[in-house]
């Protein structure tokens, strides 16, 4: 870019102002028209195939989102809360036997789901980890990503 001066500034607002107030014929505004038409064509392209990118993106990030998860339930079992949750699972499961209600069928799987309610509850009360180690299994910002659910 450089800078213009008054002499140039003079000349592009008359040529601006001749352009914008001529009359223009037929054949003119046809042309007008067809390339108006072709860059609108062209921008609702461009439009749909960014909608279509985001979609896929998006379907990419779903498939991909039990994994994470899980991922995310086994660093968090594996610290000490998580060995905590292991041993109440254990135990309820005895009481449950003793009560003659039944032991859980799958105690990984009930290790799991309790995990999982800590953690979302965790997410939405916005509340931090207790430890460094809980801090990087919970994924939180100061571990350098955030929770990813």
């Amino acid at each position: 870019m450089h800078r213009s001066t008054i002499n140039e500034r003079a000349q592009n607002t008359a040529a601006a102002a001749a352009f914008f107030t001529r009359r223009r014929g037929t054949p003119e505004l046809r042309l007008l028209r067809d390339e108006r038409a072709e860059v609108h064509a062209e921008a609702l392209t461009v439009s749909e195939e960014r909608r279509r990118a985001e979609l896929a993106a998006q379907i990419q990030a779903d498939t991909r989102r039990p994994a994470r998860i899980r991922a995310l339930l086994d660093k968090y079992l594996a610290t000490p809360a998580g060995a905590r949750i292991r041993e109440e699972v254990r135990m309820d499961s005895i009481a449950r036997q003793r009560r003659g209600a039944g032991a859980y069928p799958d105690l990984e799987k009930e290790a799991l789901r309790r995990a999982a309610a800590i953690l979302i509850a965790r997410r939405a009360a916005g509340q931090s980890a207790r430890s460094p180690v809980e801090r990087q299994a919970l994924g939180s910002p100061s571990a350098g990503r955030a929770v990813g659910f």
